[in-house]
């Protein structure tokens, strides 16, 4: 006899009619352990930060605090950028918030790793830029100038994000996932 799935199957199962019928449940189970719950929690909130600092100040052209997607406009507009990595980097960035929210939702639907290689190529490529605007941008004495809060609080969002993936990857698959990649 099939263990049941819930309240309402064990009700049934002990009133005794549906004993060959087989029990299944159409809620996907949890994160199987607390390694999983506090990756899936460290990876989402990274996200959130991820995406909450591509809206902060990276920039500051005179007295105007630019964000990354102005920064970004400005730099299509002033610069021969082409169609190579930095034409398509330019072209690709305001889909960062998207690419992240697509993320989530993978994972909401049960697609846990491959949620997990989106979130390490997505930090990759906006760690990389952060850390590039940081780096490359002028220094304080310059009337154009880096405001660092917003690379900052991004790369931090993109560090927690691969954290919290890089845990999902590694930890073991469950018994019920296994079962239904066998399917």
């Amino acid at each position: 006899m099939p263990r049941p799935a819930d309240r309402r199957d064990r009700r049934l199962a002990l009133d005794g009619w549906c004993n060959d019928l087989p029990v299944t449940s159409v809620r996907r189970p949890a994160a199987g352990s607390t390694a999983g719950r506090v990756g899936w929690a460290v990876g989402g909130l990274g996200l959130l930060a991820l995406v909450v600092g591509t809206f902060l100040p990276w920039l500051r052209s005179g007295s105007v605090l630019r964000n990354s997607y102005q920064t970004v406009g400005i730099a299509r507009r002033l610069t021969p950028l082409g169609d190579g990595v930095q034409g398509v980097l330019t072209a690709a960035w305001p889909a960062v918030g998207i690419a992240a929210a697509l993320c989530a939702a993978l994972y909401v639907v049960g697609a846990r790793r491959i949620s997990a290689v989106a979130v390490v190529l997505l930090c990759a490529i906006v760690g990389t830029v952060a850390t590039l605007a940081m780096v490359s941008l002028p220094a304080s004495d310059s009337p154009v100038r880096v405001i660092p809060v917003g690379p900052v609080v991004t790369l931090g969002g993109a560090v927690l994000a691969l954290v919290g993936a890089l845990t999902l990857l590694a930890w073991p698959r469950n018994k019920v996932e296994r079962q239904q990649e066998e399917q």
